[in-house]
Parts: C-alpha cells; sequence; structure tokens
C-alpha cells in the first residue's frame, strides 16, 4: 500500500497498540513480553481503514514496516517468508480491570 504514516498534530491516532508475536504453538507465549517478535500498529484519524505496522516476524525473523488494510480481528502478511501474522489480542488478565459490584442491602 504504500510507505507508513507517522502521526502528528494534525494528524493524531485514533488506534494503538504494541504486542508480542508468537509461532503458533511456542510455549513463550505464556511469558507476555518474553519475545523478540514484537509489532507496534496505529491508525490515523485521517485514514481509519490503513493501519501502519512496525515488526519483526516470528517465523522468518524478517524485520519490515508497511501499510495494511485495518479490520478487526487485525492480521497481515510478512513480506520476507509470505505468512500470515494475527495480531493476538489483549490477555483478559492485563485488559481493563473489572468494576466491582456494590452490594445492596435487602
Amino acid at each position: 500500500m504504500g510507505q507508513i504514516k507517522e502521526p502528528s498534530e494534525e494528524d493524531p491516532i485514533s488506534y494503538m497498540t504494541q504486542r508480542s508475536l508468537y509461532k503458533h504453538g511456542d510455549p513463550r507465549k505464556k511469558n507476555w513480553g518474553s519475545t523478540p517478535h514484537k509489532c507496534t500498529v496505529w491508525v490515523l484519524k485521517s485514514d481509519p481503514n490503513t493501519a501502519n505496522v512496525i515488526f519483526k516476524c516470528p517465523n522468518c525473523d524478517h524485520e519490515d514496516q508497511k501499510q495494511t488494510p485495518y479490520s478487526e480481528p487485525f492480521a497481515f502478511e510478512c513480506d520476507g517468508c509470505g505468512k500470515t501474522i494475527k495480531v493476538p489480542k489483549l490477555d483478559k488478565r492485563l485488559g481493563k480491570k473489572k468494576k466491582k459490584k456494590k452490594k445492596t442491602k435487602k
């Protein structure tokens, strides 16, 4: 699609995430952050259908940056090996904390 677009004051970010990437069945997956294979993804408000990605492929160690169509769940293809890289969802333990329900008196 083209070179990545850096965010600016005139064109702010609407979505951004950084995730660790693992091969299917990698035992390190249980230890978040224990891999050198990572990706940074951001989507600009001016172009909500295009994701800018900087990554290191967990399959071939290829490092690259690219633009790719953005959709949920997010995945993109490595130009080095041609494999699809799925960006994992946040672990529920690391996500938002659940609000405690207030006990009602009867």
